[in-house]
């Protein structure tokens, strides 16, 4: 069986005054069928120009995005509705003027699909009352909009969700909140790519990490192997957030080495 997603040797470079800036190193990993992959990494680490590439928002100097073995657009054009995304700005990516309902059902009715399905139903699929299908933006809050975003994005059945930071501009509980629900839509065997700067949000709903750092990939480890990171990048992450030890037996990032202030 073909990868889900395979980025291959993926670079980007942008030129700001005559200078030449690299943002993306020849980025290379994949995704298995219903794979929930995460990707972390600091302010400037390439996240967002990686993740518009992958929606098709931009194209890499140099490398390849596969879908299923096939090319991006071409996969795209045959495969409508088959990958969406949920942004981290959740006000900004719906329509103030539109209800719930018509956001919702925004995918199926671009596909021609719209009267097959039914928004209240797919509102309780994320955790949300059917009747807010009547409601406008306005009338909901932060963590019920970004739900609604999320019915919207699995609306034409998906096989891959890009998240690019959708949880990073809510408060914290109900940060937690949604997270929650994409562990309970996991089980549905949903295939995703989480992108996010904030670690312990990644390791809650992922099962693999990715660590970006100055545009390139450093570390590919599962979830259950963290301890045993090597980069300097995923040491420094970890160390930050979580209490690991290393193999030697001392605390994750504070043996042998100083962390770089």
């Amino acid at each position: 069986m073909s990868e889900l997603l395979e980025v291959r040797d993926v670079s980007r470079t942008y030129v700001s005054r005559g200078v030449r800036i690299p943002v993306l190193r020849g980025v290379r990993f994949s995704i298995s069928p219903g794979e929930r992959v995460g990707l972390i990494g600091l302010s400037g680490a390439g996240k967002s120009t990686l993740a518009r590439i992958l929606l098709g928002l931009e194209k890499p100097d140099s490398g390849e995005v596969l879908l299923e073995g096939k090319p991006l657009a071409g996969w795209r054009r045959d495969n409508p509705g088959a990958m969406s995304v949920v942004f981290q700005n959740y006000s900004d990516s719906v329509n103030p003027m539109w209800t719930v309902r018509d956001i919702v059902l925004e995918p199926l009715a671009i596909l021609g699909r719209a009267g097959e399905a039914n928004a209240g139903a797919m509102l309780q699929a994320v955790g949300l009352p059917g009747h807010f299908a009547d409601r406008y933006p306005h009338e909901l809050s932060g963590g019920q909009l970004q739900r609604v975003a999320i019915a919207r994005a699995l609306a034409a059945h998906p096989r891959l969700v890009v998240f690019d930071e959708a949880v990073s501009s809510l408060d914290v509980s109900v940060q937690a909140e949604i997270l929650e629900l994409l562990r309970r839509l996991a089980e549905k065997g949903l295939g995703w790519l989480f992108i996010s700067h904030d670690l312990q949000a990644v390791v809650s709903v992922c099962t693999r990490v990715l660590f970006l750092d100055r545009g390139e990939i450093v570390e590919d480890i599962a979830v259950d192997e963290l301890a045993s990171a090597r980069s300097d990048c995923a040491r420094e992450l970890l160390g930050a957030v979580m209490p690991f030890q290393s193999e030697a037996g001392g605390a994750f990032g504070n043996d042998s080495k100083e962390k770089d202030e």
